[in-house]
């Protein structure tokens, strides 16, 4: 009965102990996900902002900043999305 009893506490402490760990991975997550929002709205703003000036003329490196900033934004959140999947077990 004794090494029963032991047995379940190792076990609820062990359970304990990976909700933890996947609550600060979880945190860890948003905190990325925040920091590449931050950056997006950043982003759009110099892009737009750059956009406006001379005469409403688009230049190619503008449109070449625009697609980059797009394409890191988006393998970032790639990347958080799959360490969400992985935190839920998908």
């Amino acid at each position: 009965m004794e090494k029963e009893m032991t047995t379940n506490v190792k076990s609820y402490m062990e359970g304990i102990a990976n909700q933890r760990t996947l609550y600060r991975e979880g945190m860890a997550l948003c905190d990325q996900l925040d920091n590449l929002l931050g950056r997006a709205a950043e982003g759009r703003s110099r892009i737009q902002t750059s956009l406006q000036t001379a005469d409403g003329i688009y230049t190619a490196q503008d449109l070449v900043n625009a697609d980059l900033l797009i394409g890191e934004v988006r393998t970032r959140l790639l990347g958080v999305s799959s360490g969400i999947d992985t935190l839920m077990g998908s």
